[in-house]
């Protein structure tokens, strides 16, 4: 039952959030910046947005990293749609993300290393697209 409400509550925030940041604002910027202002625009409205959890109580410490964990995300997210032209793949990848992440409930220490080792899994998987980008544009 859990799995099931889980699966069904990351569908609808993937679509959500993505048809938001990546369809409406994305586009939004895009007439205006250029691909790179963008996406650094985007993962930032995308980040701040996510500073909303200080509602629920949770310390600044945390808040700092779900803001950071966000932004980060939302560079990959905003890439993959420069490269494809279709938030779909952004859609997929948030899923994946946020069911994954809610599956595993980490807590202290656990929560902080797995949150390190994502972190830098992400940053280089910005690169990579970041070169992508690059390599498509000459």
């Amino acid at each position: 039952r859990y799995i099931g409400s889980l699966f069904f509550f990351a569908i609808m925030v993937a679509i959500a959030e993505e048809s938001y940041f990546r369809g409406v604002i994305f586009q939004k910027l895009i007439s205006i910046y250029d691909d790179n202002k963008t996406i650094m625009l985007s993962a930032l409205l995308f980040g701040l947005a996510h500073s909303v959890c200080i509602i629920s109580g949770s310390s600044i410490i945390m808040v700092a990293l779900q803001v950071m964990n966000a932004i980060i995300f939302g560079i990959i997210a905003a890439q993959l749609l420069v490269i494809t032209k279709s938030i779909l793949p952004g859609m997929i990848y948030h899923f994946w993300f946020d069911f994954v992440n809610h599956i595993t409930r980490l807590d202290g220490l656990a929560l902080f290393i797995a949150s390190a080792v994502q972190v830098c899994i992400m940053l280089f998987y910005i690169l990579w697209l970041d070169r992508q980008i690059k390599d498509k544009d000459e």
